[in-house]
């Protein structure tokens, strides 16, 4: 399973999160807006779609962040692709996710939150938002490691 997350920062350094319910967690969670990558889709266009999808938002990616994996307990591996991005559009609304009926929606509330603020927040995903490391690699000026190509597979130019 291979899901997307991202910062959408603001001109104010303000990062966007979605509140949600969710039968996984207890209780409401602010967390970044992402979702599952569609088969076919690249994890870029994925993130894309996921924060429009959420948020009534248009992006702009600016870089690849990090990759996290994990491995469940029957072996699978999963995987979150970590993007920071800037929005290209006025102000989020509260977006849905089509895979779910609209009595069963699970976005709240959509906001921009300063670090102050996400430092307040009782439940926040990534909890590494809470930590001074996170906004350094939010502040840094670094490449964008994200590369896609056409496979060719072994033995083609």
């Amino acid at each position: 399973m291979a899901v997307v997350r991202v910062f959408v920062r603001d001109d104010r350094d303000r990062v966007l999160l979605v509140q949600t319910r969710h039968k996984h967690m207890d209780g409401h969670y602010w967390i970044v807006p992402g979702g599952m990558i569609e088969e076919g889709e690249y994890s870029r266009d994925a993130a894309i779609r996921e924060v429009q999808e959420e948020t009534g938002l248009r992006i702009t990616i600016k870089r690849l962040v990090w990759v996290e994996e994990s491995k469940n307990d029957e072996g699978r591996i999963g995987s979150i692709y970590y993007f920071v991005a800037e929005a290209a559009n006025g102000a989020p609304i509260v977006g849905y996710d089509p895979e779910l009926p609209e009595n069963g929606q699970k976005i709240i509330d959509v906001a921009y939150k300063s670090r102050d603020e996400i430092q307040r927040l009782e439940k926040v995903y990534p909890e590494i938002m809470k930590h001074d490391d996170f906004w350094a690699i939010m502040e840094a000026d670094a490449h964008d490691p994200y590369v896609t190509r056409p496979s060719r597979g072994f033995g083609h130019d």
